[in-house]
């Protein structure tokens, strides 16, 4: 029971970092309205 909870918040991890790097890179490409890239 212990592995199925660890693979489930492992798994949602991963996740949750793909979605913050491909919302990041897409806001990239828009960068010309309202975005502070200077970061």
């Amino acid at each position: 029971m212990q592995e199925i909870l660890t693979y489930i918040v492992v798994i949602f991890a991963v996740v949750f970092l793909l979605k913050k790097f491909v919302f990041k890179s897409k806001s990239d490409k828009n960068c010309n309205t309202n975005c502070n890239c200077s970061s």
